[in-house]
């Protein structure tokens, strides 16, 4: 009786193998939509302890609300924009991909002798 290997739990073996499945093309875009990703949650941790230290300054509950409303507004508008970056990066690399696939599997109508 053959006996079963039991699947590997390697994360990093799983990763290389997807990294190979997808070819260069992307991993190149997986890496980079990773790195947008971690760059939008720092730059949105900076911007939350300042909004922090802003709210903590307040003297009046009029300031205090206004101070907050503005905070609402730029969290909504960068969070819109972040979106609207990362779907601009899937498009782009989807577009890479499929013109990638097509060039490399494109059939040439030369190759037939006559």
């Amino acid at each position: 009786m053959a006996k079963h290997k039991a699947p590997s739990l390697d994360p990093t073996a799983s990763m290389t193998s997807a990294m190979v499945t997808f070819g260069p093309t992307m991993t190149k875009a997986w890496f980079g939509l990773a790195s947008e990703c971690a760059q939008f949650a720092v730059n949105r941790l900076q911007q939350d302890l300042e909004a922090q230290r802003s709210l903590l300054s307040c003297k009046t509950p009029i300031d205090l609300v206004q101070r907050q409303f503005d905070y609402c507004q730029a969290v909504s508008q960068l969070c819109a924009n972040q979106s609207t970056r990362m779907f601009e990066l899937m498009t782009e690399t989807v577009q890479q991909t499929s013109d990638e696939a097509k060039r490399d599997h494109s059939r040439k109508y030369d190759d037939i002798p006559l």
